[in-house]
């Protein structure tokens, strides 16, 4: 594959991504003002802990470490219809039992009522971001590169979610909010299972020997989700236990600032894992060096956007909450600025995959889970719900470092490297951040960030002049199309 012909379907991809993601997000926005300016910061907080959680248990119990790989064979071979069909069919069992402990875990940790959990994981099995189901039998289209269908069921979900919350506002409560989500989420749930059976991709079929070869090549991988998602469910956990419901629920609130970052990292690694898996299969050594501008690139455009997101951040509560979280505006901008962090080490978990460095993408994860440990308990006491986002960043960090560490030993220099410029530049960012929170004027905070981070990441070679060129061969009008 030309170097034009990778540039042209990345920003096709991307560009089909990105439209759809707007358009999800527009509509969604109508969900999360209805939601967080009705339902009291307590009850929010029972919300934040049910979702967070269930989506949390199900990523490991669905061992959604494997995904990128999945997508990776499924690349390679288009209709391993065994793998797939074994991998729904266990999926859909263990879906089950992952319920029932859910239940009793929240009971135990928050009081939850075992009927609000276990809506809250069926709401989960069926959410295109539950990590659960839906997630599965997304991945064929993933592998297709089919992001345009991907992108008109999830608006499909979310337009059916703004509706039936807006008719029912007056009667919002944690656990409405839940069944609604269930109801949304299920045409589209179902639509997708009927075409994977229609491709011939879903069968009555459980093969046990596609299952060992994918776990005996990539073991470590089945890691992966357990720390990742055991990091979550850590930082809820502890936040309940030495905080409030209350805090539980400014802290789910100020997440939606982390929204854009997030957004982007699939918009910018759904396209980027396939294309690269094709470049790593024809030419691993030749590849090496587009895994390092992938991971510059992605985590340059993901950070920018955090720091203007994060400059904004009063902006952002007015809009997201119609001011009821007016004396949280610190978190908010926190939260945003954490999503450079994550996008680092979610471009290590897949670069770490498709190199087929297994052990590094899990044991940066790994180190996340015992960042939890090690930070959560003491600077929540210190900080309340804003401790538990210090303590994030703090076990970011600390994944990150991991990583570079074992990215030098096994010789891949140049991307252990440009994971320290990353993470230099993201802390500068923090810093400009955090100045800019000590002005009183929104139009100064707004300046010192943005000029902070965008001369910060010249200085580091974040940003370079060259990418115009890489721009503009994404660009379906250039002359070499």
């Amino acid at each position: 594959m030309q170097n034009t012909d990778a540039a042209r379907s990345f920003g096709r991809a991307s560009g089909i991504l990105l439209v759809g993601q707007l358009a999800y997000y527009a509509i969604y926005l109508v969900s999360i003002r209805t939601i967080l300016s009705t339902l009291p910061k307590a009850e929010n907080g029972v919300l934040t802990l049910v979702q967070q959680w269930t989506a949390a248990a199900f990523s490991i119990t669905m061992m959604n470490g494997y995904n990128t790989l999945i997508v990776h064979r499924l690349r390679v071979e288009p209709f391993h219809t065994a793998l797939f069909s074994t991998l729904v069919w266990l999926r859909s069992g263990i879906a089950l039992g992952t319920a029932a402990v859910v239940a009793a875990c929240l009971y135990a940790i928050g009081d939850v009522p075992v009927s609000i959990s276990l809506v809250g994981a069926a709401a989960t099995v069926v959410l295109s971001r539950g990590m659960a189901l839906r997630t599965t039998l997304e991945l064929p289209l993933q592998s297709q590169m089919r992001f345009g269908s991907i992108a008109a069921l999830s608006i499909l979900d979310v337009l059916l979610l703004a509706a039936l919350l807006v008719s029912c506002q007056a009667n919002l409560s944690a656990a409405s909010v839940l069944v609604l989500q269930l109801v949304s989420a299920l045409p589209s749930f179902l639509l997708l299972a009927v075409l994977a059976v229609r491709a011939g991709m879903l069968r009555l079929l459980f093969d046990r020997s596609a299952l060992a070869s994918l776990f005996r090549t990539a073991r470590p991988l089945g890691f992966l989700a357990l720390f990742l998602s055991l990091h979550t469910m850590l930082d809820l956990a502890i936040l309940r236990l030495a905080g409030t419901p209350t805090m539980v629920g400014v802290f789910g609130a100020s997440s939606y600032a982390a929204l854009p970052a997030n957004v982007l990292m699939g918009i910018l690694w759904s396209p980027l894992v396939p294309l690269l898996s094709s470049k790593l299969h024809a030419d691993r050594n030749g590849a090496i060096e587009h895994t390092q501008d992938a991971l510059r690139l992605a985590t340059a455009t993901i950070g920018i956007i955090a720091c203007v997101v994060a400059a904004a951040a009063p902006l952002v509560v007015e809009l997201l909450t119609r001011g009821t979280y007016r004396d949280h505006i610190g978190i908010f901008a926190l939260q945003s600025w954490l999503g450079m962090l994550t996008a680092i080490v979610f471009a290590i978990q897949h670069l770490g995959t498709l190199l087929e460095q297994y052990r590094i993408a899990t044991a940066a994860v790994a180190m996340l889970a015992l960042g939890s440990l090690l930070f959560d308990w003491w600077l929540v006491r210190a900080y309340g719900a804003e401790g538990i986002v210090l303590a994030k960043a703090a076990s970011h960090l600390l994944a990150i470092g991991c990583a570079s560490w074992l990215f030098a030993r096994s010789g891949i220099v140049a991307l252990a490297r440009m994971v320290v410029r990353l993470t230099l530049w993201s802390l500068i960012a923090g810093g400009a951040i955090a100045l800019a929170q000590q002005q009183a004027m929104w139009l100064v905070q707004g300046c010192i960030v943005v000029l902070g981070a965008a001369g910060s990441a010249v200085a580091f070679g974040i940003v370079r002049r060259s990418d115009t060129g890489i721009l503009r061969r994404m660009l379906p009008f250039h002359s070499s199309a």
